[in-house]
């Protein structure tokens, strides 16, 4: 029991430290955009482009530095990272800070990949039992209720991050809610992010295709009621909602994709690491070309559009 209490913090704390280094820009977007005095679509392509390095590099990468000491390896990604945020922090060139934020990106599927120090010393050995060869795995791209499966997930990530994305400026610039209530409302997102993702599991066993099919149906009802909704208690309401449905969509996106290839789950992981990052790229843009053309209120139609996208692409996986 301990050994598995043990595992489970290592697990934690390991999806901490890498959500955390894809996510914090979201938080601090709007005052990058006024730092570089760029808009804040333009700013968003800090995440975009984060984003679209890591699916690119999702499937290489790895591979690529797999021959070479993993401490090494991980020492120096460690350090390329420091570097990056550091050049980031005190560049006043946007294209510089672009350009930090992106060669990091490249190496974070190894970070991932190696999984710290911590799994290193602590996570008892899994003895594959069941080796299936890498091409083989490959071979379930041939079919195509696996790559609708793909689609779909890229659709149900954009229309999260699509929106939230923008979240920070959002809650300043349309729901007028002060600067120093921001701040505690997206830890509270956050914090609803983890029992979502909890809850995701319970809906599962509950009811598969009912859970997965609500889920976008219940995220474009809530952008719709967060367009309209004018009182500060109503928007940290839906903020607290949302984060359950946030939690949700992850564990769902991975089942959904496990599901189609349960014959090469390893290869369906970085399937579903590589489609949830490309729908983070095209949900951001998505909403930052929305807010140049038609103003910050108007970027949860570009979720919502996502989310009649991946519910549409679920119904054809079904049929």
């Amino acid at each position: 029991m301990q050994n598995e209490t043990r595992f489970l913090l290592i697990l934690a704390t390991g999806v901490f430290g890498i959500l955390n280094t894809e996510m914090d820009m979201i938080g601090i977007l709007p005052y990058m955009a006024e730092h570089f005095r760029v808009t804040i679509s333009e700013a968003g392509l800090l995440v975009s482009l984060f984003a679209l390095v890591v699916a690119i590099a999702g499937p290489t990468m790895p591979l690529v530095f797999s021959r070479f000491n993993r401490k090494t390896v991980m020492l120096a990604v460690l350090a390329i990272f420091v570097g990056g945020n550091l050049i980031a922090a005190y560049t006043t060139n946007f294209t510089v800070a672009l350009f930090a934020r992106v060669v990091p990106a490249f190496f974070h599927p190894v970070y991932c990949s190696l999984a710290f120090v911590a799994t290193l010393l602590w996570v008892p050995s899994l003895p594959v039992t069941e080796r299936l060869s890498y091409g083989a795995q490959v071979q379930v791209l041939k079919r195509g209720d696996v790559w609708m499966a793909i689609v779909a997930v890229v659709f149900m990530n954009g229309a999260v991050f699509g929106v939230f994305s923008y979240l920070a400026d959002y809650l300043g610039t349309v729901a007028r809610i002060p600067a120093t209530f921001i701040s505690p409302l997206l830890f509270a997102y956050g914090t609803a992010n983890v029992v979502g993702s909890y809850l995701s599991g319970r809906l599962l066993i509950w009811n598969t295709l009912t859970a997965i099919r609500a889920f976008p149906v219940i995220l474009a009802l809530l952008y719709v009621f967060l367009y309209f909704a004018g009182d500060v208690r109503l928007v940290a309401l839906l903020i607290l909602l949302w984060g359950l449905v946030g939690g949700v969509n992850a564990n769902m996106n991975q089942f959904w994709i496990t599901r189609a290839a349960p014959e090469a789950k390893t290869f369906a992981n970085g399937l579903f690491l590589t489609a949830a990052n490309v729908g983070t790229m095209l949900g951001t843009m998505l909403g930052g070309w929305i807010i140049a053309a038609f103003g910050m209120a108007a970027v949860v139609f570009g979720g919502i559009a996502f989310a009649a996208a991946s519910l549409l692409c679920l119904r054809t996986r079904e049929a």
